[in-house]
């Protein structure tokens, strides 16, 4: 007759190994903006952009569909690509994003901003932090024949030895003057081409020019 204690010891070792090599799929649910990802978005619904170039030329941005501001949810399923669950598991998740577009008048611009939550693995641990969202294009032909965007973190939900590592796309100044007017906290992505967009907290985006084409500055919002 086998020991007892054998055999306890064989089933708890193949229970264990059972456990460990386990790669079922994990979903973590719904992800939601923090509080202060709410409440730094810039619009509230229904607000028309004005901006003027250096000719006092007007060109104006509706909020589009019917002056809205939404949220929705992107479920995702990452690969886990390290360890021993390589390939056979996958990380799911729901996360929250809102969003709101405007269209312009005439020269055929849309603008897209959004707060939303992005996820990252680190093994099989999902790290979740909130980032902004900001980009312009040119909407008279698909796809798009110009494209500008601007991002960045705003909470790391806790997570700031990760999100420290994030490379920086974007420029920042403290204050900055765009055809005579001051804006402060001004957060810019230029390109080769003379191509900018630049965005505050406050305002949203502030301004933006495509290539050699004129600077268009906020002039207002009503």
């Amino acid at each position: 007759m086998l020991n007892p204690i054998i055999i306890f010891l064989f089933l708890f070792l193949f229970f264990s190994c059972k456990e460990l090599n386990d790669c079922t799929d994990v979903d973590f649910g719904p992800q939601v903006l923090s509080h202060s990802s709410y409440s730094l978005f810039a619009y509230k619904g229904g607000e028309s952009l004005i901006f003027k170039d250096s000719l006092n030329h007007e060109l104006s941005f509706h909020m589009t569909p019917i002056a809205k501001v939404y949220s929705t949810w992107t479920s995702i399923a990452q690969d886990v690509n390290e360890g021993s669950c390589k390939g056979k598991m996958q990380i799911k998740s729901d996360l929250q994003e809102v969003i709101t577009y405007f269209d312009s008048d005439s020269l055929d611009y849309e603008i897209y901003y959004s707060h939303g939550v992005r996820s990252k693995l680190e093994g099989v641990s999902p790290i979740y932090f909130d980032v902004m969202v900001a980009h312009i294009h040119d909407d008279s032909e698909q796809p798009a024949n110009w494209f500008l965007a601007t991002w960045h973190i705003i909470d790391s939900k806790g997570n700031d030895e990760y999100v420290a590592n994030i490379p920086v796309t974007h420029e920042y100044s403290e204050q900055l003057t765009l055809s005579n007017k001051s804006f402060e906290e001004v957060y810019f992505n230029t390109e080769s081409d003379g191509s900018v967009l630049y965005f505050n907290h406050s305002l949203g985006i502030i301004g933006f020019r495509e290539a050699s084409k004129p600077l268009w500055v906020l002039d207002r919002i009503e």
